[in-house]
């Protein structure tokens, strides 16, 4: 069996340089810490999926591209 690289790796791109600044990160940070938070879901709708605290407790914010633009 060959391994081979997952698909999501062909979304990866490599820069030569930053693409935010230090403010422009803060900047988005500031954003999504002022949001309202969600409790991140398992299993993508799939049975037993949902919020199960004994596998994984996150807050996640979706950041509108409305919101921030310029980003």
């Amino acid at each position: 069996m060959n391994p081979t690289e997952p698909i999501w790796k062909s979304y990866i791109c490599e820069t030569t340089e930053p693409i935010f600044t230090p403010k422009q990160c803060q900047m988005v940070i500031d954003k999504g810490m002022s949001l309202k938070k969600e409790e991140a879901k398992i299993g993508m709708g799939k049975p037993g999926s949902g919020y199960d605290p004994k596998k994984r407790i996150t807050t996640i914010s979706w950041i509108p591209f409305k919101e921030m633009p310029e980003m």
